[in-house]
């Protein structure tokens, strides 16, 4: 069991808390916050909600079946999203593993959009990293939720700049993009690239 500890918090979100992995800095561990726990989510659920399963309320759970899916494009988009390595139990109970993004230079954990744009504000490169991110969701069609500044990380690379979508995995829709046509699928990932770029003015 994986001992988990206040040093190695690193982000919190509404439903769960990262924390840097115990044996390997290149990876994290998300875990549900109390107020993410898949019964009390489905408690607080409109009535028709509740009529789903219980798993349907599990962030980590829709992740990682978010990331099984994602086996099906080509293996070119992981140039943009960390690999998942399974669910481990941990002391605050059990949790989803993916690769930590760390900028090469430093080796630091890489800044979400939303914080470099504070720090360093926009730039052609930065807006370059971005349409190459877009291109391939569109390209492969990658149907995300929404797609958020604090869901996308920024990473320092010798060769430049390149976007990583670290949370907000799958679809939000019924039906999983699987069943979908592909005009469909890229009608949708257009969207919520349009609204993104609507929502951040970029």
């Amino acid at each position: 069991m994986l001992h988990l500890t206040d040093e190695l918090k690193f982000a919190q979100g509404g439903r769960r808390i990262c924390y840097v992995y115990p044996t390997n800095t290149h990876r994290c561990i998300k875990v549900l916050r109390p107020r993410g726990q898949p019964v009390r989510r489905r408690q607080k659920s409109a009535w028709y909600k509740r009529l789903r399963p219980l798993s349907s309320f599990d962030d980590n759970l829709r992740e990682l079946a978010a990331f099984e899916e994602m086996k099906c494009y080509d293996d070119s988009i992981w140039e943009h999203f960390p690999l998942c390595y399974g669910m481990e139990q941990s002391n605050l109970g059990e949790g989803i593993v993916t690769d930590l993004i760390r900028d090469e230079d430093s080796g630091e954990i890489s800044q979400t959009l939303r914080e470099y744009l504070k720090a360093k504000g926009s730039s052609p490169e930065l807006m370059n990293a971005l349409d190459a991110f877009f291109d391939k969701l569109i390209e492969q069609q990658v149907v995300t939720r929404d797609i958020l500044d604090h869901n996308l990380v920024v990473k320092v690379e010798s060769a430049g700049l390149r976007i990583m979508l670290i949370d907000g995995f799958g679809s939000s829709d019924f039906l999983p993009s699987k069943v979908t046509s592909l005009f469909s699928s890229r009608r949708k990932v257009r969207r919520k690239v349009q609204r993104f770029r609507v929502r951040y003015s970029i």
